[in-house]
């Protein structure tokens, strides 16, 4: 097996149009069934022009592409059928595997407040969505530095969790992924953005507006606890 660092990242959804049936048909059948000719992707009953539309429209977005008259999947166009239900027979919307940080330094703990809904006003744990084909190192380091802090920091202990709120009774936040807990030796620098901001708090004395997750970890870490989070708190 050959494994290339050249890997997707965010992936661009402006040229991607689930809408159309043959379209749908196509990257379900290249999906389902794997490379194939042009005859053989060919819908039955379908006019050669507008087969020969939507294909060209299928590798203008990145979707598929043609080498030696085989048609296949890009990794884009694996990674867009992935996210779509055969059952529903439309793109759905899943949760994202997430990087979150519990950065000590010392007896103090870094801890996000954002200002967009619905966890405007409130305490959580620093995280981002881990990216497609990206390590968890990389992960980490990309959020380190999105925190203005430096490498000098040093990687211990990490809690499988499935974090979910939910308000009046609906998941409005699922945060699946991993918690790690990062022991930060550097200067405890502080970063404000549209978004949010990151400030640092005595573990021993957390603020009220501090989510459970963040009493969660202290606790689990005080305790050298590594068991899996998997809870679903109500938003007030």
């Amino acid at each position: 097996m050959v494994y290339s660092k050249n890997v997707a990242k965010n992936i661009s959804t402006t040229d991607i149009d689930f809408s159309h049936h043959i379209q749908r048909t196509l990257l379900m059948q290249l999906r389902q069934d794997g490379p194939s000719t042009y005859q053989g992707l060919k819908p039955a009953g379908l006019e050669g022009n507008a087969y020969n539309y939507h294909l060209r429209l299928l590798k203008q977005a990145g979707l598929i592409t043609v080498s030696d008259g085989i048609y296949q999947l890009t990794g884009t166009g694996y990674l867009v059928t992935d996210a779509f239900s055969f059952e529903k027979k439309r793109l759905m919307l899943r949760p994202h595997a997430y990087t979150s940080l519990f950065v000590t330094h010392g007896t103090m703990v870094l801890l996000y407040q954002a200002t967009r809904h619905p966890m405007k006003g409130f305490l959580s744990l620093p995280s981002g969505k881990l990216h497609f084909g990206e390590s968890f190192i990389t992960s980490i380091t990309k959020e380190m530095r999105r925190r203005n802090l430096s490498n000098h920091y040093c990687i211990k202990e990490y809690v499988a969790a499935n974090i979910c709120y939910t308000h009046s009774g609906a998941a409005v936040y699922h945060r699946p992924g991993f918690i790690w807990h990062i022991e930060y030796e550097g200067e405890p620098a502080e970063r404000e953005t549209e978004s949010g901001r990151t400030s640092w708090f005595k573990q021993n004395d957390l603020p009220k507006n501090s989510l459970p997750e963040v009493t969660e970890m202290v606790m689990r870490i005080t305790q050298h606890r590594t068991d899996p989070i998997d809870m679903t708190w109500e938003l007030d």
